[in-house]
């Protein structure tokens, strides 16, 4: 279909050279003027799509906005990055050898079975999200990232909470295993402690962010490195 963008539109679509926090309501055709944003910055203000980097916070949002691209430039920004910030940080880990070669990624269902084998029983969701909290908050202080960047969740009270944290933390580690927790606090700290002049995957000129509002201090401060 044709895209024909308003006046308001426009002035997002040709903004270039400066920060800018765009407002949105559903349904206005944001994923379009976003991708059309992309498309602008590579072909009349030269930026590279090796220098781009687009973060999106759902994998359907970031779907369609590739299926936008695509259907309009083909494979031609097959360099662009675009995805949610756990891909972003996977990529990061792996490709710049951070983690071992046998490291796998864990999902909620995943920590479920290892934190109630841990437990011995049945845990309830609320009180699995505690652990898994409690775990993040152990690792944050053994890494001493500031208090500013450190999620502060509602805990439920959980018998026993911080020693089976303290070993869901130890059996992660003995088999290589890495929760989205984990993903986030490593590439963080990797990104603060280490010389990151061989590193691939930072120094971006040009960043976009799809719903920008859902990031919290510690996603937004992994952003805020990598430019």
């Amino acid at each position: 279909h044709m895209f024909n963008p308003d006046e308001h539109q426009k002035a997002v679509i040709n903004l270039y050279g400066t920060n800018a926090l765009v407002l949105a309501a559903p349904g206005c055709g944001k994923t379009e003027i976003l991708s059309q944003r992309i498309i602008k910055a590579h072909r009349e203000f030269g930026v590279s799509y090796e220098e781009m980097i687009c973060l999106t916070f759902t994998n359907r949002a970031s779907r369609e906005m590739k299926n936008r691209i695509k259907d309009t430039l083909g494979n031609e920004a097959s360099g662009l990055f675009v995805g949610n910030l756990h891909r972003f940080c996977v990529r990061f880990l792996f490709d710049n050898d951070l983690v071992p070669l046998d490291a796998a990624i864990i999902d909620e269902e995943d920590q479920k079975d290892i934190i109630n084998e841990i437990a011995g029983y049945e845990l309830k969701a609320n009180e699995i999200n505690t652990i898994t909290a409690l775990a993040s908050q152990i690792v944050h202080k053994e890494y001493n990232s500031p208090d500013s960047v450190i999620p502060q969740r509602y805990l439920k009270r959980v018998l026993g909470g911080e020693r089976i944290a303290k070993y869901y933390i130890e059996y992660k580690r003995e088999n290589h295993l890495y929760d989205f927790d984990d993903i986030i606090i490593e590439t963080y700290n990797h990104l603060c402690k280490d010389d990151l002049t061989d590193y691939q995957y930072v120094n971006y000129k040009w960043l976009q962010i799809d719903e920008v509002q859902d990031l919290n201090m510690i996603q937004l401060a992994i952003v805020e490195k990598v430019m």
